[in-house]
């Protein structure tokens, strides 16, 4: 009797078990909606990757937004990433260029951007270029990548790994293509110099300010200012303003780098608030650094796959 009391709970509690296993697992992004033309919903441009299929982990796909956003302050060309169940009702090829057109990937100037778009449901990619790259990655490249590289990992379900692979392929064929660097970069050199040429006078200009306290006459001021006395004494006092300035800069650094990243903390939130309409305009700042698109625009070049 008691054998008997043992494998009915034994068999009850194995039921309850394929029971819980069973349920649905749901995803954290409402469906993507279709409009009245049969267009799906375009995602809102929130950072570098939007997984709204929910495939990378998330401590993957922060290492894999500042990445990109390390190689767009490098290069100026930006990649953007798109997962999604499925694009139906609409071509995986249609979406793409309607997708890339609204996030603008890439400099206006130069159409440098690359979007990557992954169906994960529907078991198609693809990759879609921006004019100022198609010299570059021409379709066969394109190809390549999906069906060489990709693939590999996405035969086993491997999603994840297949996008860091693809993210890492398209780098440094953009990298290849003579483009010209960000104009940030161009700046950084006379922000580390705050004085610049001017520190170059300021003895002179410091030794001919201490001559009008000391000697009322024009000849007193100019023979103060080239004595010994007073051109040692202006430059340890340049030396002073200088030490002063560029001491004044480096606290402020610090205090600059950790009001950003603060505000990277703040500004991140969960995937699944921030999702826009039907395609009207990129996306805005979304907090750490990421800006939106750039104003690129698709020459209608690419490559779409499955696997």
């Amino acid at each position: 009797m008691l054998r008997r009391l043992f494998l009915i709970l034994f068999v009850f509690l194995g039921f309850f078990n394929l029971g819980v296993q069973a349920q649905p697992q749901y995803s954290e992004h409402p469906p993507l909606k279709v409009d009245e033309f049969k267009r799906l919903e375009i995602p809102k441009l929130t950072n570098y990757l939007v997984d709204y299929a929910d495939v990378v982990p998330q401590s993957l796909e922060d290492s894999i937004n500042l990445d990109l956003k390390k190689f767009q302050d490098q290069s100026g060309s930006q990649i953007f990433i798109l997962t999604v169940p499925s694009t139906n009702p609409e071509d995986i090829v249609e979406y793409g260029v309607r997708v890339f057109e609204n996030w603008k990937a890439g400099r206006a100037e130069y159409d440098d951007g690359v979007l990557y778009l992954v169906a994960v449901n529907d078991r198609k990619h693809r990759l879609e270029i921006g004019k100022g790259l198609e010299g570059r990655i021409p379709d066969v490249v394109a190809i390549s990548i999906l069906d060489d590289v990709v693939k590999p990992y996405f035969v086993k379900s491997d999603y994840a790994g297949g996008i860091n692979a693809a993210v890492g392929s398209i780098k440094k064929l953009i990298l290849q293509e003579e483009l010209p660097k960000p104009s940030n970069s161009s700046t950084t050199e006379s922000v580390d110099r705050p004085l610049g040429l001017f520190g170059i006078f300021i003895p002179l200009i410091v030794g001919l300010l201490i001559g009008v306290v000391f000697h009322p006459t024009i000849g007193g001021i100019v023979s103060y200012a080239l004595s010994p006395v007073g051109f040692i004494g202006s430059i340890f006092i340049a030396l002073f303003v200088f030490m002063v300035a560029s001491g004044f800069r480096s606290m402020a650094d610090p205090l600059t780098a950790l009001g950003s990243k603060n505000g990277s903390r703040t500004s991140r939130g969960r995937r699944g608030s921030h999702w826009g309409g039907f395609g009207g305009g990129g996306g805005g700042f979304g907090g750490g650094g990421f800006g939106g698109g750039g104003g690129g625009s698709s020459g209608g070049g690419g490559a779409t796959s499955g696997w």
